[in-house]
């Protein structure tokens, strides 16, 4: 194995295990009337969460995240649902742009995604993905590890709000 492989083998593996975070979470979606809970696992370049609406589905997302000079993040994402009242699984991948603020008067993220089924056509609503995460600020005088945040998200017409906490791992 070269040197170069190597090292990026090396720097890949150092950050996700330095800076990777546990993600737990409970929620409401809005427009079917029930709970979700996710798990999942985040860090600086990568992000796999899970989430189960109880009795209706459970969804997967995942995306790989590289930074432009332009302050943005774009790469790979890939968003399975399978839903269990019409007994079908949805497997749609593309790409995203997202765009992560941290300033003095808070934290937050926003990303978009339109993600394509293979074979389908477009259908804007069932294919857009989209998050808006802001992170709740530390107590005065307190300097946390996990970070506490609330999420809203949009796919496949589901629009549900996620308390949740990524703790460090």
């Amino acid at each position: 194995m070269s040197k170069s492989k190597f090292f990026i083998i090396f720097l890949t593996l150092f950050s996700t295990a330095v800076f990777a975070f546990v993600n737990i979470g409970v929620g409401y979606g809005i427009n079917n009337n029930n709970w979700v809970v996710r798990v999942g696992y985040e860090d600086n370049m990568f992000s796999l969460n899970g989430n189960y609406f109880v009795n209706l589905e459970w969804g997967i997302d995942g995306s790989i995240l590289f930074e432009t000079p332009l302050g943005v993040s774009t790469g790979p994402m890939i968003g399975i649902v399978n839903d269990f009242q019409n007994n079908k699984i949805y497997m749609n991948y593309g790409g995203f742009i997202g765009y992560e603020y941290k300033g003095q008067k808070g934290q937050f993220d926003i990303k978009f995604a339109l993600l394509m089924e293979y074979g389908s056509s477009l259908n804007f609503l069932d294919n857009l993905f989209a998050s808006f995460r802001t992170y709740i600020p530390d107590p005065p005088g307190m300097k946390m590890k996990d970070k506490l945040y609330v999420e809203m998200s949009y796919f496949k017409q589901r629009i549900y709000i996620v308390v949740g906490l990524l703790e460090p791992f």
